[in-house]
């Protein structure tokens, strides 16, 4: 008569125990790498954006002959602690782009009602839902409190001279950029338009770059 032996009925505490250990072993190993992989998209993502913003500067520079202005208006925070209304450069920035102001864009008698040079509805926009659904008439799309957002959640940054004899902007070209995901940076000095462009700085090392004058 041979023996069969008795099948195994279940799990032992020590086996839970050692399984439980190693899915958490997993576990603590994979959320640093899907963490890393995100943090790489979110990089790629704010490239491309910036890319999109800048080549509708260029557009808006072909059209107009200068890219808008921004130089006496205040920035908003890109953290968003600051309260965003239209009078900031963010705001001047995304009215500019989405055909409410030409380059000065100081006062109603300013505006243009041009081109779009960007499809909003392609970025995170900062703004009231209705506020951004454009009336298809230009003569009434009025200038609103919005800003362009960053994959972060974190407002778009950007600069640039205002035509003004008080004012001499000596950089080279406009500042665009993502402060990253610290949210920290050094803006440039809104006068000259002079500012710190160093990676190796703590504010600025995590930044991306649409541009950065020389």
């Amino acid at each position: 008569m041979s023996f069969v032996p008795k099948a195994h009925a279940g799990f032992t505490l020590a086996e839970v125990l050692i399984t439980i250990a190693l899915v958490a072993l997993l576990m603590a190993a994979a959320v640093p790498m899907l963490q890393g992989v995100q943090e790489r998209v979110a990089f790629a993502r704010a490239h491309t954006e910036l890319a999109g913003i800048a080549q509708a500067l260029e557009q808006y520079r072909r059209t107009y002959g200068d890219y808008p202005q921004t130089g006496d208006f205040p920035e908003a925070a890109p953290t968003r602690d600051d309260p965003l209304v239209a009078n900031r450069a963010q705001s001047k920035l995304f009215n500019a782009l989405t055909g409410v102001f030409g380059p000065v864009a100081l006062t109603a008698g300013d505006r243009l009602h041009g081109p779009e040079f960007i499809d909003a509805s392609a970025l995170t926009v900062e703004a009231p839902e209705e506020a951004v659904s454009r009336s298809e008439d230009r003569q009434a799309r009025p200038e609103i409190a919005a800003a362009l957002l960053d994959p972060w959640g974190r407002r778009y940054l950007y600069y640039y001279k205002r035509a003004s004899a008080t004012l001499a902007w000596t950089a080279s070209s406009y500042w665009l950029y993502s402060a990253g995901p610290d949210g920290r940076h050094l803006p440039p000095d809104a006068t000259s338009g002079v500012g710190d462009t160093a990676d190796g700085d703590a504010a600025n090392a995590d930044n991306v770059w649409g541009n950065r004058p020389r």
